[in-house]
Formats: structure tokens, sequence, C-alpha cells
């Protein structure tokens, strides 16, 4: 049995598998392959996501959840191409991110986290980059 292991999406295939010797015929039925897809194309940036968000200063809830990694990037193959670590860059996503207002959790599903005790105000625009092992 050969098998193709060149389609980017994937694939699956249950057979059933027969062999004879011309006196008896053995099957083994339901024999799954799977390929699974090419990882290095299952995430893309969610274009237009999110929302550019506006807090209002809180000194009583210094602040606020902005949301995780699904806001941000689209993953067409969450089983076999999870997400392994998502982390702030700078704006352009060259560089670290170093203004100090936002935050991203260690863990799945890291969500970006927003100061909002800032007398002050701030404004930042940031780049969230996530990575599966083989694609970011």
């Amino acid at each position: 049995m050969t098998a193709n292991q060149n389609v980017q999406a994937g694939w699956t295939e249950t057979v059933c598998m027969s062999c004879s010797n011309g006196q008896q015929v053995e099957e083994y039925d339901n024999y799954v392959v799977t390929q699974i897809m090419d990882c290095s194309t299952a995430l893309t940036s969610i274009a237009g996501n999110p929302t550019n968000p506006v807090l209002t200063y809180n000194s009583g809830t210094p602040t606020s959840a902005l949301g995780g990694w699904t806001i941000f990037v689209a993953n067409a193959d969450t089983t076999n191409c999870a997400i392994t670590s998502c982390v702030l860059k700078a704006s352009g996503c060259g560089s670290a991110y170093s203004a100090g207002e936002l935050t991203i959790g260690g863990l799945t599903p890291w969500t970006v986290t927003a100061n909002q005790n800032v007398q002050a105000g701030y404004d930042e625009t940031v780049c969230v980059s996530c990575t599966n092992g083989f694609d970011t």
C-alpha cells in the first residue's frame, strides 16, 4: 500500500484491506489512514479583528482582558497544528514590544491584558505573533 504525502490540506481515507492467497481471503475493515495538513500553512491572521478597544480609566480595576489568540489568528487544524506560543511585538511585528502597558499570558489562550489605570492615558499599536512550531 502506498499513500500520497504531499496534499497540503491533508486527507483521511477509510478502506477495507483485503488479501488473498488464492485459497482464502482475509479482510481488515475500517483501516484509517490520515495525512495531517501542512502545519506551515495552518495559521492565518484574522483581518479586521479585533476591533480597536478603548478603555476608560479605572483605578478600581487596574487591567482589562482583551482576548486570546482566537480573536487574532485562525487555525485550520487546532488538533495537529496547535498553537504553541504567542508573544507581543512592536507594530509591524519586526521587534519586541517594550512599551509596557500591555501583557500577554504565557499559556493558552495567551490572553492580551491592558493596563487601564494610567491617569494620562495611552495609545498603543502592537502585533500579536503566534506560532504552532511550523508557522508564525
